[in-house]
């Protein structure tokens, strides 16, 4: 990967992040009997979550939990957006859903995802057992399968630690790779 296609993913990252913060904190929301229940949730935040905790080469998931009950998901490139509902003082249900297209751009099914969740103690990661229901074009669908179980840890503010490289050497290393040389 070139050092291009790695900083256009950060920035791209970043301002997803910083969009939806902005959408989170700069929003009025709808008023719903729920949100006095989810108004200082432990769930509401931003959490690092691992699908498979089996496995070192799965792609983590950063999912925000605004307090009005909505939800993002961002796994690699792909944005997924749901719901929650809080269950309990530390517990709730998700539920999101993601869409695809096919190579001429049409409908070609999707998934949905329900889950219930539990935080620890200390707030600060929770584990939720869910299922996936797969959409077909044709609005039939599978019925849902599972169980499967995910991990997340909170993703907390830090400030930046003292460097042991500059961004140059760290970014160097994609240089001259097959990827980072344009075509002739």
């Amino acid at each position: 990967m070139n050092r291009t296609k790695v900083l256009t993913a950060i920035a791209f990252a970043a301002l997803l992040s910083l969009v939806g913060l902005l959408a989170i904190a700069g929003s009025p929301g709808l008023t719903r009997a729920q949100d006095d229940s989810m108004q200082g949730h432990a769930l509401v935040g931003a959490w690092l979550v691992d699908s498979d905790s089996s496995s070192d080469i799965n792609v983590p998931e950063n999912m925000i939990f605004s307090s009005d009950g909505t939800l993002v998901d961002v796994q690699g490139s792909d944005v997924t957006v749901g719901v929650w509902e809080a269950t309990g003082p530390s517990t709730a249900t998700i539920t999101f859903s993601a869409y695809f297209t096919d190579d001429n751009g049409d409908y070609n099914g999707g998934y949905t995802v329900r889950a219930a969740g539990e935080l620890s103690a200390d707030g600060n990661s929770f584990t939720a057992t869910y299922t996936v229901e797969s959409l077909n074009p044709d609005g039939t669908t599978s019925g849902q399968a599972g169980p499967g179980t995910v991990t997340a840890t909170r993703i907390m503010a830090e400030a930046p630690g003292t460097p042991v490289m500059t961004l140059d050497e760290m970014f160097g290393s994609f240089e001259g790779t097959p990827e980072a040389t344009p075509a002739a």
